[in-house]
């Protein structure tokens, strides 16, 4: 953790700010989010959301990241769990309906905001790749079975 990691992509959800991170993994990935920011966009009671993250950090520790940025230690999760936690958030009236999509928008603004340097064609096969790994799909390289 001695490298400082800066967003990729800043936007809003349910009217709070919510940092997007390039995946910290080799191979192609859909783009992370701050789980600190995530949870802190729903309308839950704090010692609820601390709660979550302390539950967060033990049953799934291996598969998220604290990093370092430039105003503090974050931890970073990968995309499924953020489309998890929306959808628990929503179905129990702690974010609004449309949290769910504006989450999926502002990923692909984020993902579109990395791929900024890639040409086309070369961007979305990336972005076939870091589906299927992200999803744990199989391989989606272009000629794969």
């Amino acid at each position: 953790m001695s490298n400082l990691v800066s967003p990729i992509y800043i936007g809003t959800l349910n009217g709070r700010p919510l940092r997007f991170f390039k995946a910290p993994l080799p191979e192609p990935h859909l783009v992370w989010h701050a789980w600190d920011d995530l949870v802190a966009c729903s309308d839950l009671p704090r010692d609820r959301r601390r709660a979550l993250k302390n539950s967060l950090q033990h049953d799934h520790g291996e598969k998220i990241r604290t990093v370092a940025t430039l105003s503090g230690i974050v931890t970073i999760a990968p995309h499924f769990m953020a489309q998890g936690f929306i959808g628990s958030m929503v179905e129990n009236g702690f974010m609004p309906a449309s949290a769910d999509m504006s989450y999926t928008i502002q990923s692909v603004d984020a993902w579109n905001v990395m791929m900024s340097c890639v040409a086309e064609p070369q961007s979305r096969k990336l972005f076939l790749e870091a589906f299927c790994n992200t999803n744990q799909i199989g391989s989606c390289k272009a000629g794969a079975p």
